[in-house]
């Protein structure tokens, strides 16, 4: 039996898209998270200090919204991930970005939904939407086309 080139050989979890393909999904992301955040801004009014839990119950578009920036936050740590293999750091600092991006964005939106609406969180979440923009472009520009290459384990390593 010949065993199966290190590429097939290797863990799900090294097998994941580039880090410049993982940028197309963040950026998919976005645009809906921005559709999102347009129907929740002009079409939902969220109640004043109520619980976390009827608020969530009561929302759901605000509970996609929510799985939708968790998933930008996963797809933004699985970019790191990725990115520490690349040849330059650039890819790195690019996906840095995204990720501090999206947990700030989340930060700012946790901060207006559950503590007063407050404008000032408004613009927290833009800025973080702004940047995690920009970390999956840079991610798109700088990152290479090869997924994270992996070198299958020789029988001295084992």
């Amino acid at each position: 039996m010949t065993p199966l080139p290190p590429s097939e050989n290797a863990p799900l979890s090294r097998r994941g898209l580039s880090p410049r393909g993982v940028a197309l999904p963040i950026l998919a992301l976005l645009a809906i998270e921005l559709v999102l955040g347009a129907v929740l801004d002009a079409l939902v009014n969220l109640p004043m200090g109520a619980s976390v839990t009827a608020v969530l119950t009561s929302q759901p578009v605000l509970d996609l919204h929510i799985v939708v920036a968790v998933l930008l936050i996963g797809l933004s740590g699985h970019a790191m991930a990725t990115s520490r293999r690349e040849p330059t750091r650039r890819p790195l600092l690019a996906a840095l970005l995204t990720l501090l991006s999206a947990l700030v964005a989340s930060a700012g939106g946790w901060e207006f939904v559950f503590n007063g609406q407050n404008p000032a969180s408004a613009d927290v979440m833009t800025i973080g939407f702004v940047g995690v923009l920009v970390g999956a472009i840079l991610l798109r520009i700088w990152g290479s086309r090869d997924r994270a290459r992996v070198v299958a384990p020789t029988a001295s390593s084992m």
